[in-house]
């Protein structure tokens, strides 16, 4: 969901012209969206923000480990 999301966002404007690699995207999908305090909706996709967050905060603290073995 969230590399689909990422896609078409990068893509824009393949999508814009109903060119995109996801046939299921519409050009009148990208303009239908909604924000919530938790959470994004597109293209038929939910983010997390609270999910997004412990993700990123979990990858954060496994490059600063990574790094550290290298770096020591």
């Amino acid at each position: 969901m969230l590399k689909k999301m990422r896609n078409v966002a990068e893509h824009f404007d393949d999508y814009a012209m109903d060119k995109g690699r996801h046939t299921d995207v519409r050009r009148g999908g990208l303009e239908v969206g909604s924000f919530s305090d938790k959470t994004f909706n597109w293209l038929n996709c939910e983010l997390d923000f609270d999910v997004a967050l412990q993700a990123g905060s979990r990858l954060f603290e496994a490059i600063k480990k990574a790094r550290s073995k290298i770096v020591e």
